[in-house]
């Protein structure tokens, strides 16, 4: 599942988004500000008005004209002989001498826009000792679109419109960040949402103790991370949860099966028991055969619970086994050799093939020989005699392959999946009624324990096939 990008990029493209967001805001705010400012307040926030001329004082400097450079318009003082002695504002034509046409012929003037792109209004005043001046009052076509005289808002009421224009403006750009903000937190929070409800029903899922639930969504690395580690963690506890399923189930069977395996012999015990209490054995041969089918079935009673208390123990994951290092081909030597007569007795094929390399491993002796002959002896005790054995020992890489194989009856394929659990004894599997049915499910305990691995397979010459694999270092 190809995830999107991670939560820095993720946020870092936020914060790009929300920056222009706002420059859009501030753009969008002076437009409307602007359009508010001439179409409503300066309309209508002052109901006193004056001439532009009432503007004029003399001494010129102390012309109060906040008003005009406000609206971008300016005043110019003229001589006598029409020219430009004094500007009060921003002037933005550059003009400083003037023409009869310009004071006595404006018609053609009002029509040109192009070469005057200014109105003008003129009055006529005296100078400081009494001469004559003309006071011209110049605003931009484009600003105010009327030809007659313009009223100016009266000063006094400049300061309440400075602050209008900057309440209206913090409360335009205001509207726009927050209403631009609110829509785009909600498209971009499904982004975090999504995720978290997901993962709030997976977890709830988990509380109901159904680890089969995996999540299955799109979102950021980090979220997938964490989806990721939640499918993973679901697995394993769905794997956890059927092996303590497949355990109980497990030590359910057991329970009934050594319930089972120990009924018969306690019965026939206590029943040859009774005959002999009761004086029903009428010779010595009878005495002597009720007394060997007790010390048979008690020995077999005895091997039973043995297996069954040494397997108990391997399930315990606090049993310690006493590892220690040994050359693993020279103890296999000798354990083949202890139990050579055995297989010299059975008239075996024996074919053995063991490095003469040292093979230094740690493990537990006594409990890896009891893995060894388990093999061992249920070759010798199932197969026919003249049977062909084959015990290999070599080291490949960094393990140790321990292969023991024969050519007998072998092992039915439908048994094979099982062979290893614990109960499958040899009447299931070789056609015999004797054994705990333990000895395979130990061995594999065993070999576990050891950290190795045991599989049984077959091939054209051997047709059982037992390869128990151990690491170098356990």
């Amino acid at each position: 599942m190809k995830d999107k990008k991670s939560i820095n990029s993720f946020l870092f493209k936020n914060y790009i988004i929300i920056f222009f967001i706002m420059v859009v805001s501030l753009i969008l705010t002076i437009y409307v500000t602007d359009f508010i400012l001439e179409n409503v307040i300066y309309r209508n926030i002052a109901t006193e008005y004056i001439e532009p001329k009432d503007i004029y004082k003399i001494p010129f400097e102390e012309m109060d004209t906040k008003c005009i450079e406000m609206m971008e318009c300016w005043i110019e003082i003229l001589d006598e002989n029409k020219k430009v002695i004094y500007v009060k504002g921003k002037k933005l034509d550059n003009i400083y001498q003037y023409d009869e046409r310009f004071l006595y012929d404006q018609t053609s003037i009002h029509f040109d826009r192009e070469k005057y792109p200014y109105w003008y209004n003129i009055s006529p005043v005296e100078g400081p000792k009494g001469e004559p001046y003309l006071y011209v009052f110049k605003w931009p076509r484009d600003k105010f679109y009327f030809v007659v005289t313009p009223k100016l808002i009266n000063t006094e009421k400049i300061n309440s419109i400075g602050n209008v224009t900057y309440g209206t403006f913090l409360i335009v750009f205001l509207f726009f960040l927050f209403v631009s903000l609110i829509f785009y937190s909600r498209f971009t929070s499904k982004y975090i949402k999504t995720p978290l409800k997901y993962f709030r029903k997976g977890i709830r899922e988990m509380e109901r103790q159904n680890y089969s639930t995996r999540l299955d969504f799109h979102a950021q690395r980090e979220f997938g991370e964490i989806r990721d580690a939640f499918n993973k963690m679901a697995s394993k506890l769905e794997a956890v949860e059927m092996e303590k399923m497949k355990i109980a189930k497990s030590k359910q069977r057991m329970i009934v099966d050594i319930s089972h395996d120990l009924k018969t012999p306690i019965t026939s015990i206590y029943g040859f028991s009774k005959l002999l209490y009761d004086g029903e054995a009428k010779t010595k041969e009878d005495e002597k055969k009720y007394l060997k089918y007790i010390y048979n079935k008690s020995f077999y009673v005895s091997n039973l619970i043995e297996d069954f208390f040494s397997f108990s123990k391997l399930e315990d994951e606090n049993f310690q086994l006493n590892f220690e290092t040994y050359d693993f081909a020279e103890w296999l030597r000798q354990v083949i050799s202890e139990y050579y007569p055995e297989i010299e007795r059975k008239q075996f094929d024996l074919h053995i093939d063991i490095s003469h390399m040292p093979i230094l491993i740690e493990f537990d002796k006594k409990q890896m020989a009891r893995a060894v002959i388990n093999i061992l002896s249920n070759a010798i005790k199932y197969n026919p005699p003249k049977t062909t054995l084959w015990i290999r020992c070599h080291r490949d890489e960094d393990q140790v392959l321990l292969t023991i194989a024969d050519d007998g009856i072998g092992i039915r394929e439908e048994l094979k999946k099982v062979i290893f659990d614990s109960f499958v004894r040899g009447d299931k599997s070789r056609g015999t009624h004797d054994g705990s049915g333990l000895g395979l499910a130990i061995t594999k305990k065993i070999i576990e324990r050891h950290g190795g691995s045991m599989t049984l397979t077959s091939d054209q010459e051997a047709v059982t096939i037992f390869i128990i694999t151990l690491g170098l270092k356990i």
